[in-house]
């Protein structure tokens, strides 16, 4: 997790363990690397790779001129769904790249009141945080 300079990298890696391979066994890598722009996150790319109920999910979106493009996208179709408009793209955020905007807005502000539109590939999804408070114990978002 690096935030700190004129760009971000974030990585994750996901993996079930123990009961929770129940539900969903799997595991997964995800990337997202961009710069910052008047604080806001401007993503250059983001990727994840991984198997799910034994199933390939991978995605690699470039962002050319702040719109995604999708790269890579398997399964090509994971079940039935309305095709987000391409008009609705520009300025969309991917999850890891929202996550480390929050993290250096609370940083230097202590509150985390923000919006992002958020597009994984498939779906196109409101983000919002709030400040709940604060106690002894940190920051409630």
């Amino acid at each position: 997790f690096d935030i700190d300079g004129a760009g971000y990298r974030v990585e994750t890696r996901t993996r079930s363990r123990g009961l929770a391979t129940l539900v969903a066994r799997g595991h997964s890598r995800a990337l997202a690397e961009g710069a910052w722009r008047n604080g806001a996150a401007q993503p250059r790319r983001y990727e994840t790779e991984g198997q799910w109920r034994g199933a390939a999910r991978n995605v690699t979106l470039d962002y050319p001129g702040g719109s995604p493009r999708i790269r890579r996208l398997e399964p090509p179709e994971d079940m039935p769904r309305t095709p987000v408009p391409e008009e609705a793209l520009p300025g969309t955020l991917d999850s890891l790249s929202i996550l480390a905007m929050l993290a250096k807005q609370v940083g230097a502000t202590a509150r985390c009141d923000g919006r992002a539109r958020m597009f994984d590939g498939r779906r196109l999804t409101d983000f919002a945080a709030r400040t709940i408070g604060q106690t002894p114990e940190g920051l409630h978002c």
